[in-house]
């Protein structure tokens, strides 16, 4: 009987996530191979969430994670220097689980693409989800 609610609580959950945090609601497309396309991007939004959840051992909320990730961001500082102007607890956490270093704030384009090429891939356990 707990088992069931604790299931219920997780379904509840996700579906407040779908419709807070990534904000999938409301559809503006019509034509229903975009309302697929749509929804698709959404779903994969919330695999690719649940699984920095995972990764992080659920240390943080899916509304912090994506609050994080929304204030990252990088701008061409000179010629092939960017700077990289935030960091947190929760994209050092995301960084470590994922392989990437996030500690340096000026990188090259080079530095940036090497970084993210040799990035560990995320292993997708279908019993996950």
């Amino acid at each position: 009987m707990i088992d069931t609610y604790r299931g219920l609580w997780q379904i509840e959950e996700t579906f407040r996530v779908t419709k807070g945090v990534l904000e999938t609601r409301p559809v503006y497309v019509s034509l229903e191979d975009h309302i697929n396309a749509h929804f698709l991007t959404c779903f994969l939004a919330l695999t690719i969430l649940r699984i920095m959840q995972k990764k992080t051992g659920r240390l943080f909320s899916a509304e912090r994670i994506v609050e994080c990730l929304n204030k990252i961001s990088c701008s061409n500082e000179q010629d092939n220097v960017y700077l990289f102007d935030y960091r947190s607890v929760i994209s050092d956490a995301i960084g470590q689980a994922l392989g990437i270093d996030f500690t340096n704030k000026r990188l090259t384009l080079g530095a940036i693409k090497k970084s993210f090429g040799s990035s560990q891939k995320i292993r997708f356990y279908t019993t996950y989800l």
